[in-house]
């Protein structure tokens, strides 16, 4: 009998004690296999070909952007709204977060130094 009571006192304590330590609960492994994305359904949402997109025009800080505020567009991209100028020119840039310049302001990524 106080092999149970034990446990369940053992139990107690740490829950106790994780709560009052403000234990940060948000596991951050980027090689973790589960996509962590879609656990902020404000910012993503799902894609039938892309697995998921960004929600468009949105203004988004989070822990999951490691603290940075980018800015989406209408079309769901990061950056400034595109031009519909027949006559401009346009860049794409296509990729993963090295195009999205994740943890670098926009003017800092590759694609606005490309436009430079």
């Amino acid at each position: 009998m106080a092999a149970p009571v034990a446990i369940v006192f053992f139990i107690i304590i740490v829950e106790v004690v994780v709560r009052f330590a403000a234990v940060d609960d948000y596991f951050q492994n980027r090689f973790f296999i589960v996509n962590r994305a879609l656990d902020y359904p404000d910012i993503f949402q799902r894609d039938r070909d892309l697995f998921w997109r960004f929600r468009p025009d949105r203004t988004v800080t989070s822990k999951f952007f490691e603290g940075n505020t980018y800015h989406i567009n209408s079309l769901g991209l990061r950056g400034d709204e595109i031009t519909t100028e027949k006559n401009a020119k346009k860049i794409i840039t296509l990729g993963n977060s090295c195009t999205f310049g994740w943890g670098v302001s926009l003017a800092q990524t590759y694609a606005e130094q490309l436009e430079k």
